[in-house]
């Protein structure tokens, strides 16, 4: 089957040999592969098991107000804000994306532009084409870090709101405080002379970070500010789909909840499984082995090292970003499929010259690739 879709002739190639039998090595998707804790587990099954009939029902758009509640507690105990966190703050959304979709229907008309730092998670675009307005990525600097001079001049009358992804997919760069304050400084100066901007931070991955790494998020530095957070990886719930969005006091008297309840009715998401808000009352803090990923991801690099492909060292994530050891990134894609290695090409991302590994792949499979990688790279090398 031809397409013209890179990533979509690779899953057609994936498919296609594991009908036929044959031995693949699968670096695409970050889908976690360690599931959830036996914590976590069990708290699911006694919320089922003591569920009552009304749990199974309808539940408020915007989330059940105890679970935005213990968000909002959690975070005045552990983020420790300039303010006092609510309830009032606090939306349940039905994973990282919903939240994205429904916020950029709430504050997006027609022709609007949304400024976002490559390399970026392909779906935004989508997201935010859905809403009628328009996707401007710009480059970061070259080691992926977020490019201040480079946002700052694409702004234009028609931006509304700049989108920042921080731990960073595919990079696992993390912003630094440092440059989120000097981002925060000029949109507030912007602010102050009549275009205000808002910000929104997608934050899926800022519990999953490396070698003790903090997450700095801009809602600390600047009052336009909105944080989507997800619980698929760091609890291992990717398939329940809950996470929530967290605003600033600012958005209070805008009535940016209430917004945002009728865009997930709009969108056809209703609302969040309320099971899944019980579980986060006693599971909130819970996490998935972190340690567990990381010697995946080292055990990735070790192969990467060896083999002399540079990668930008990723903070945060489920996935490394590597550059080509070829100049031609669609030839040694296509010839680590050959040798039965997939991965995701950079071109994706707004990177050509990169492709994305999911270190989401256990070890024993990860040490039985590297002869496929070695394969490859010889026969380039011929």
């Amino acid at each position: 089957m031809q397409t013209s879709n890179p990533m979509e002739a690779i899953l057609n190639k994936l498919q296609e040999a594991r009908n036929n039998g044959e031995k693949m090595f699968d670096f695409t998707l970050s889908n976690p592969n360690l599931g959830v804790s036996n914590a976590m587990k069990s708290i699911l099954i006694s919320v089922v098991d003591s569920a009552r009939n009304e749990d199974f029902g309808y539940a408020p758009s915007q989330g059940l107000l105890s679970t935005r509640q213990t968000i909002a507690d959690d975070l005045n105990l552990q983020a420790q804000r300039n303010w006092s966190v609510t309830a009032q703050d606090i939306t349940i959304v039905p994973g990282a994306a919903g939240g994205l979709c429904a916020l950029f229907k709430a504050l997006l008309q027609q022709d609007d532009e949304v400024i976002g730092v490559k390399p970026y998670f392909p779906s935004y675009t989508h997201y935010i084409e859905n809403a009628g307005a328009h996707y401007v990525p710009v480059d970061a600097h070259e080691d992926f870090a977020l490019n201040i001079d480079n946002v700052i001049a694409a702004i234009n009358e028609k931006t509304k709101v700049i989108l920042l992804n921080s731990p960073n997919n595919p990079s696992g760069v993390i912003y630094s405080a440092e440059q989120l304050a000097q981002l925060a400084q000029k949109l507030t100066e912007l602010a102050q002379h009549g275009q205000k901007i808002d910000v929104i931070s997608d934050e899926a991955y800022a519990r999953v970070t490396y070698d003790s790494a903090s997450v700095p998020s801009i809602i600390d530095f600047y009052e336009h500010s909105i944080r989507v957070v997800s619980f698929s990886k760091d609890l291992g719930l990717a398939g329940i789909r809950i996470g929530y969005i967290e605003t600033t006091p600012n958005y209070r008297m805008l009535k940016l909840q209430d917004k945002l309840g009728a865009m997930i009715r709009n969108l056809g998401f209703v609302n969040t499984s309320t099971l899944a808000q019980k579980a986060l009352l006693k599971g909130l803090n819970e996490t998935v082995s972190i340690e567990y990923y990381q010697a995946q991801k080292d055990q990735i690099v070790a192969i990467l090292d060896e083999l002399n492909i540079s990668y930008c060292a990723p903070k945060g994530g489920l996935f490394l970003l590597a550059k080509s050891p070829i100049d031609d990134s669609g030839l040694w894609i296509s010839t680590l499929l050959k040798h039965g290695v997939a991965v995701v090409p950079g071109s994706l991302y707004g990177a050509p010259a990169y492709f994305r590994i999911s270190t989401t792949i256990d070890e024993q499979q990860i040490n039985a690739s590297k002869g496929s990688w070695k394969a490859a790279l010889a026969e380039l090398s011929c």
